[in-house]
C-alpha cells in the first residue's frame, strides 16, 4: 500500500483501482506521510522476523526507489530500450513480487535453491503483470482498468506496446535499407527523389 501511494504521486496517477488516488483526495503532503507511515509499520512487522526476511524486504524497497528514479529519467525518452524497460519494472513491480515469493518459501522452511526458484517465479510474474498492465492501458477501457485508458501514453511513459512498436519500426527500417538497391540509396542520400 505504501509503494502504491508513493507511485501514484510519482506517476501523477489520478485513480487507483477505480478510486481517486490518495494524494488527489487528501493532498500530496498527507499522502506522503501516509505512505511513509505504512512503510514504517511494515518494517516494524517485518522486523519481528529474522534478519533474512528484513534483508529481502529492504532489498526490494531499495529496488523500488531506484527504479522509480530510473523511470523518471526515461520519461519521454524515445531511445529507452527493452533492457531498460525490463530493468525499470523489475525494480518497481517484479522485485516486490520476487521478495514476497522468497519470504513465503523461506518461512515455509524451503532450502536455498527452492527459495531462489520461488524468487524467479515471483520476478517473472511481476514482469508479466506489468506487460499486461501496459497492454490493457492501450486496449482496455476505463471501467475495466480503474483508471483512464491511455494514461501511460499521455504521460510519456515507456511501455511495452510503445517500445515494441519502436523496435519493430527500427527492424523494418533496417530491412528496407538492407534490401534497397544501392543506386536508390545514392539518390536518396543526394537529396533526390
Amino acid at each position: 500500500a505504501a509503494t502504491l501511494i508513493h507511485d501514484d504521486i510519482n506517476d501523477a496517477g489520478e485513480f487507483r483501482r477505480g478510486r481517486e488516488a490518495a494524494y488527489k483526495r487528501f493532498g500530496t503532503q498527507r499522502a506522503l506521510i501516509a505512505g511513509d507511515f505504512l512503510f514504517v509499520k511494515s518494517f516494524k512487522l517485518g522486523g519481528s522476523f529474522d534478519e533474512k526476511v528484513v534483508d529481502i524486504i529492504a532489498d526490494a524497497c531499495t529496488s523500488i526507489a531506484e527504479s522509480e528514479m530510473l523511470q523518471i529519467i526515461h520519461e519521454l525518452d524515445a531511445e529507452t530500450s527493452f533492457k531498460e524497460y525490463i530493468k525499470i519494472f523489475e525494480g518497481k513491480t517484479a522485485k516486490f513480487m520476487e521478495a514476497s515469493a522468497m519470504i513465503g518459501a523461506y518461512l515455509a522452511g524451503a532450502d536455498k535453491d527452492r527459495i531462489s526458484m520461488m524468487g524467479m517465479y515471483g520476478l517473472n510474474v511481476g514482469i508479466a503483470f506489468q506487460i499486461r498492465d501496459d497492454i490493457l492501458d492501450v486496449v482496455g477501457d476505463t471501467a475495466q482498468l480503474g483508471k483512464p485508458a491511455g494514461s501511460d501514453e499521455a504521460q510519456g511513459k515507456s511501455t511495452y506496446p510503445a517500445l515494441l512498436g519502436i523496435d519493430q519500426s527500427r527492424v523494418l527500417a533496417r530491412q528496407s535499407v538492407d534490401q534497397a538497391p544501392a543506386e536508390g540509396l545514392l539518390v536518396i542520400a543526394a537529396g533526390g527523389a
